[in-house]
């Protein structure tokens, strides 16, 4: 994702990579902290397209303004199946669990 953000002319100063997360939550969590401690108001994050839902609900709990793309993807997944009803569960898990900050 990082180079075809390169190849599109992304500013590299503006690329943001979060390797360190093992899950969504926990790498939203790091994208949180960057973004309060830069004083962004807008951030754009770039995943796989079956998992923009999650991403989206994650930013808008954690109070983030975000637009959310799908990597462009040259070669399908061969396991895109799986990663799709994953991602299915793993968001409706994500709507129906509690949140810090919600009652």
């Amino acid at each position: 994702m990082e180079r075809l953000a390169l190849e599109r002319g992304v500013d590299p100063s503006r690329l943001v990579l979060i390797e360190d997360g093992i899950d969504t939550g926990r790498s939203m969590a790091r994208v949180d902290e960057l973004v309060r401690s830069r004083g962004w108001e807008r951030i754009r994050v770039v995943s796989h397209g079956h998992h923009l839902a999650r991403l989206r609900l994650t930013c808008r709990r954690l109070g983030l303004r975000c637009d959310a793309t799908a990597a462009s993807q040259p070669v399908g997944l061969a396991a895109e199946p799986y990663f799709v009803v994953r991602d299915a569960a793993a968001l409706a898990y994500y709507a129906a669990s509690f949140w810090p900050g919600e009652q």
